[in-house]
């Protein structure tokens, strides 16, 4: 007579070879006249069955300590029953705790902006019927605070056609959109002021132009597209490009020492030398290191200056002259005074020394003449 079957045990065995293995063992008593007299058991060896089973739950720990530490909000839903798992990232984004979020009475269409809500459900509906989609997408949600988020979500059908679930990824991007849209007007301030300034500015990165205002065009006398694909140093004039080259590098290296601003020559279209006054500053453009430049002709003011310095030049050279031509016969004269001023009479020699006033009145008036540009002793 056989008694009961006992529940299947587990437990580890150490082989002769000193090897561990697993052992599922199931048995019941033997009675003979009322009294167990043995016991009939069955031993399987489950040890590839248990490492399976330690790996799959070693497996699933490690996957949900990802998903529960993820920045990422993370869950599962059901196209009926609703959401069947969100974790902690999923809870901070959307405001709602998972108490809340699993409730029969939420809807994952409570949280998504009504504006946004047809592009979702065209976009689920989609996935459904097997349509060859993009993964990822954008949408609004509506946070538990009212405050309206942007996020980016992927989504991947993981159940079966008795189960349909699906996972889906959502990250919220708001300081991103929100970045990029401050960016974006940035630029369009920047266009706006450098398409209307007088000044020839210009974005250089790598070895050619990135954006130049209609004034680079008008200074160069290259159209903006000719520019584009020119570098800097064909505009340069041959004899300042290894200063040029000289100031960039000491810019990238941060050496603080150098002037922002410095003259520099150019070469025009057709040949043309001409003298700008170039400030430049290093920036980051669309996430790669770049020169911010901005140059104003100075032509007409370096032509000015020059003529100038001729003038003061052929002014300097005119005095020097005048003075010469009046203090030489000035002296010859002093000297001769000095020659009868001896053994005169005391008359003679007060109209020698009115004499000598007169002289050092004059000598006092070339000299402010030709000092001073004044007429006055």
């Amino acid at each position: 007579e056989t008694g009961t079957q006992e529940e299947p045990t587990e437990y580890r065995l150490r082989t002769k070879t000193g090897d561990v293995v697993w052992i599922e063992t199931e048995g019941a008593l033997i009675y003979r006249e009322g009294e167990p007299y043995a016991v009939q058991g069955i031993a399987r060896d489950i040890t590839a069955r248990k490492k399976a089973q330690m790996a799959l739950e070693h497996s699933e720990m490690r996957f949900r300590n990802l998903v529960e530490n993820a920045n990422d909000a993370i869950y599962i839903i059901h196209p009926e029953q609703g959401f069947q798992y969100v974790n902690p990232a999923f809870e901070n984004i959307v405001g709602y705790p998972a108490e809340t979020v699993y409730g029969e009475s939420f809807s994952f269409w409570d949280i998504i902006h009504p504006d946004d809500r047809d592009l979702v459900k065209k976009r689920a509906a989609a996935r459904e019927s097997g349509e060859d989609i993009p993964s990822r997408y954008e949408f609004r949600i509506i946070a538990a605070d009212d405050d309206v988020k942007v996020v980016e979500v992927a989504t991947v059908d993981i159940g079966t056609g008795e189960e349909p679930l699906v996972m889906g990824i959502l990250r919220d991007i708001t300081a991103r959109i929100e970045m990029e849209q401050a960016l974006k007007e940035s630029e369009e301030k920047f266009r706006l002021l450098a398409e209307s300034s007088t000044s020839a500015i210009f974005i250089h990165q790598g070895d050619t132009f990135q954006y130049v205002n209609p004034a680079m065009e008008e200074m160069s006398g290259y159209g903006r597209e000719k520019l584009q694909d020119m570098t800097f140093w064909d505009v340069v004039h041959p004899d300042h490009r290894d200063l040029v080259r000289e100031r960039g590098k000491q810019r990238i290296n941060g050496d603080a020492s150098i002037p922002q601003r410095y003259e520099i020559k150019v070469v025009t279209r057709d040949g043309t030398e001409k003298w700008a006054d170039l400030s430049a500053t290093s920036i980051i453009y669309r996430g790669e290191p770049a020169v911010l430049g901005a140059a104003y002709d100075i032509t007409e003011r370096k032509r000015a200056y020059e003529e100038m310095e001729r003038a003061l030049e052929k002014e300097r050279v005119f005095k020097l002259k005048t003075a010469h031509h009046f203090f030489n016969p000035i002296s010859i004269a002093k000297g001769y005074i000095d020659l009868v001023s001896d053994n005169i009479s005391e008359e003679d020699r007060k109209k020698i020394q009115a004499a000598r006033g007169a002289i050092k009145r004059v000598e006092a008036v070339v000299k402010n003449v030709t000092q001073r540009g004044e007429i006055c002793e």
